[in-house]
């Protein structure tokens, strides 16, 4: 996914009326959603878009004429391959929703899960939402948790439902635009929205489990655990002096079951090699943001958890197999004059 250096706003009301519906497909359907759109208002159709762009991620608002959406294997097909994996859609406004097998009649200010990937199909009705549109980087260890999650509708009456719609509510334009002037307010800004979303697709699992056998859940309740603490690893790695210990203090449990959940679910990465994974993947993360194009190496290095810059240096050019300096220069270069998603 391309990182956006200043918001994308479009209007349908900028384009001759007869090409409106076409250019909303276009970008809408192919470039976001992945989906073919429908609609009654196919003449002089309204929309308007506005794409603020995350660390990974973006964060859209969507407000559009009466229209439906299908997507099935021709649109999967065809789907751009840095199209987002992941959609967290606030509706709203009420709509019904099919996806993953799970049929929701959605009421406004519930949040459902959509996977780009798979079939997805929305009644033709006011298109009046909020998305937060993530790539697999950041959310590739909870891939069974999402994939496990997908379609189901996250009601904005309880638990973390309610808190996450409520905060994507309180977001406005305005107030992105003026994170997005700030690299790190930004990377603040993103990081709580995905521990808000983890932990609700994490809260949501653990009900599922709770139908189960008990053995099953047994396994669950490690796995949630393993999961949990994965996601404090990703809360604190940028403190140069977290340890294997504290994250057994934090949870309550002996050193050595931290080594034995990693061992069991973490195909053969300890809780050091998960570390120091999380923070290369986040110093990658921020060579590659042109909003950091000021920022030394240093710097980065020791945002992201290393007390040492030479060993930076050298964990990453083993991990990428490229110096930090080689990496920045590729990946601004390939994202210089890109103004938006491909």
């Amino acid at each position: 996914m391309n990182i956006l250096a200043e918001p994308m706003i479009l209007d349908t009301r900028s384009i001759a009326p007869s090409d409106r519906f076409q250019f909303w497909c276009d970008f809408i359907s192919r470039r976001l959603l992945v989906t073919t759109l429908h609609s009654a208002n196919k003449p002089d159709y309204i929309g308007q878009i506005e794409i603020h762009g995350l660390d990974d991620g973006y964060l859209v608002f969507v407000r559009g004429d009466s229209c439906g959406s299908v997507r099935g294997r021709k649109e999967i097909a065809l789907s751009p391959r840095d199209a987002p994996r992941w959609l967290l859609m606030r509706m709203n406004v009420s709509a019904r929703v099919e996806h993953c097998g799970r049929k929701s009649c959605m009421q406004a200010g519930d949040l459902i899960l959509i996977d780009t990937r798979r079939p997805y199909e929305r009644e033709d009705a006011p298109l009046d939402c909020t998305i937060l549109a993530m790539s697999d980087g950041p959310l590739r260890d909870w891939d069974a948790v999402f994939e496990n999650c997908a379609g189901h509708r996250f009601s904005a009456m309880q638990g973390w439902g309610r808190l996450l719609s409520a905060h994507l509510a309180g977001l406005s334009p305005e107030l992105l635009l003026s994170i997005g002037k700030h690299g790190t307010m930004t990377a603040i800004f993103t990081k709580n929205l995905v521990y808000m979303l983890l932990q609700m697709a994490l809260q949501e699992s653990q009900n599922m489990a709770g139908e189960k056998p008990a053995s099953v859940r047994s396994e669950q309740a490690r796995e949630s655990l393993y999961n949990l603490m994965l996601l404090w690893i990703r809360e604190h790695h940028d403190d140069p002096l977290i340890t294997a210990e504290q994250l057994a203090q934090s949870f309550g449990v002996s050193l050595r079951y931290v080594h034995k959940l990693f061992a069991a679910h973490s195909q053969g990465r300890g809780f050091l090699a998960y570390l120091q994974r999380t923070r290369l993947e986040h110093a990658a993360q921020l060579l590659s943001n042109v909003r950091e194009a000021g920022s030394s190496i240093s710097d980065i290095s020791w945002r992201c958890g290393f007390s040492d810059v030479s060993t930076f240096g050298r964990l990453f050019k083993r991990h990428y197999n490229m110096t930090p300096g080689s990496y920045r220069g590729i990946q601004l270069k390939a994202g210089d004059g890109s103004s938006g998603l491909r």
